[in-house]
């Protein structure tokens, strides 16, 4: 079985003195799911490229979680894996922290924003067909300078942006939790079946690149 690299989380338990890594088990479910082997990715290897390069990974995900800049070391890991990507060509996801980073890996910028935490709302796009639906918000950055290279796959209502990807490369990204709805949306599974079995966005008129 081919196996998806996702990056973790770190937590810190004070009591036990202790710095974890960890991933929400819903997103395991998911990737095996999809027919592949979750990769947990550990933050804090002195070269991340190696442990990548030997994993020889068939996708990768960008996890949620932590804010970017809180945890350096996974700041770095999640750069390890995005430039493993560049140069390999693998598939990329990101989920809501991993869409802020792929912005900011390629030259974007965030900024804060308010009502999009702990709520759900409408997202749409320039594919109306497949974006126009309701979606989890877990977020109080978004991103406010695009980078280059990525293009608005869907936006809310107040026109943060909510999905993203990339001009030539196989990279998605998205604000919401796929993994956190009781059921995987059809939609998403789509995307997410298309991305890393295809390195395509498949959408309901077609398929993109």
């Amino acid at each position: 079985m081919k196996s998806i690299l996702v990056s973790q989380n770190r937590f810190h338990d004070v009591q036990r003195d202790e710095s974890r890594d960890g991933l929400d088990a819903r997103l395991v479910s998911l990737i095996d799911g999809l027919d592949f082997a979750p990769r947990p990715m550990p933050n804090g290897l002195r070269r991340p490229d190696l442990f990548i390069s030997e994993t020889n990974p068939a996708g990768i995900i960008l996890s949620g979680g932590n804010t970017i800049g809180d945890e350096p070391e996974r700041d770095a890991t999640e750069e390890a894996l995005l430039s493993h990507a560049l140069r390999s060509g693998v598939p990329v996801l990101g989920i809501c922290r991993g869409m802020q980073m792929i912005n900011l890996y390629l030259g974007g910028t965030l900024t804060h924003v308010s009502g999009h935490a702990g709520e759900k709302h409408s997202v749409r796009g320039r594919i109306t067909a497949f974006f126009d639906r309701d979606v989890n918000s877990c977020h109080d950055l978004a991103i406010e300078r695009l980078a280059a290279g990525l293009d608005v796959e869907a936006s809310a209502p107040d026109g943060v942006i909510e999905a993203i990807s990339h001009d030539n490369l196989p990279w998605f990204a998205m604000m919401w939790h796929p993994e956190r709805e009781e059921k995987l949306a059809q939609e998403d599974l789509v995307l997410l079946t298309n991305l890393f079995r295809r390195g395509k966005i498949n959408v309901a008129r077609g398929t993109k690149r």
